[in-house]
C-alpha cells in the first residue's frame, strides 16, 4: 500500500498511445505507471493505492483512493490541505505524518534489498552460477549485463521483502516471479 501526495503527472505519448505515471513527494526517482489510464486525482492530492512491481517498474492497480484534495490557499497560493487559511489539525498532521513513515518504509526496504541484491550479484558472478561479464566484448554491453543482474536479483529480493508473509505461509498467490537465474550452468547438478 502506497500513501502519499501527488507531486507530478506526467502524460507522455509513445507508439501512438497517451501513457500516464505520476510521483509522490519524497519519492524522487519513484515513478507510478498507470498505462493508458489517467489517474483519478491531480497533482496536489494526497492520495491511497497499491502498485505491482513488475521487473523495476511500479504499476497502480486501480481504484486510486483520494484522501484530500489539494486547495489553493490565497496567503501562499501553494497547495495544502487546509480547512481554513494556513491551519492544520491534529488529524491531518498525524495522517502525514504516518504517510511520510511508509514513505520512508517502502524507501529503506528498497534501499535494503539493493543492498543485498549487489551481494546476492556479486556472488553469483563470482561462483560462475551465471556467465561471467568478462566474457561479454563490449564494455557497455558488460555494464548493461551487470546492471541488469543486480536489478533483477534486486527485484526479487524486493518482491519477497514485501510478500514475506505471503511467502512464509507458502502462499503461491503473490506478485511476481522468482527470479530465474541464466548463464553457465550447464550440466551442474546443485542436489549432489
Amino acid at each position: 500500500m502506497y500513501k502519499g501526495t501527488i507531486s507530478k503527472i506526467f502524460e507522455n505519448n509513445f507508439g501512438g498511445k497517451t501513457l500516464y505515471s505520476f510521483a509522490l513527494d519524497g519519492k524522487q526517482g519513484v515513478y507510478f505507471n498507470c498505462g493508458e489510464q489517467r489517474p483519478n486525482a491531480n497533482e496536489g492530492d494526497m492520495v491511497e493505492f497499491t502498485a505491482t512491481q513488475k521487473g523495476s517498474r511500479l504499476h497502480v492497480n486501480f481504484p486510486i483512493n483520494v484522501l484530500g484534495s489539494a486547495q489553493t490557499t490565497p496567503a501562499t497560493g501553494k497547495a495544502g490541505f487546509s480547512k481554513g487559511a494556513n491551519s492544520t489539525s491534529k488529524d491531518e498532521y498525524w495522517t502525514a505524518k504516518e504517510a511520510r513513515d511508509i514513505e520512508a518504509q517502502y524507501s529503506m526496504r528498497y534501499q535494503g534489498a539493493y543492498d543485498r541484491g549487489l551481494s546476492l550479484a556479486r556472488l553469483l558472478i563470482d561462483t560462475q552460477a551465471v556467465k561471467h561479464p568478462s566474457e561479454i566484448r563490449s564494455m557497455s554491453d558488460r555494464a548493461a549485463y551487470v546492471k541488469a543482474l543486480v536489478d533483477e536479483c534486486t527485484a526479487e529480493i524486493y518482491h519477497n521483502t514485501v510478500n514475506a508473509k505471503a511467502l512464509m505461509e507458502g502462499s503461491t498467490t503473490s506478485e511476481g516471479t522468482p527470479m530465474e537465474i541464466k548463464g553457465n550452468n550447464e550440466g551442474d547438478d546443485w542436489n549432489d
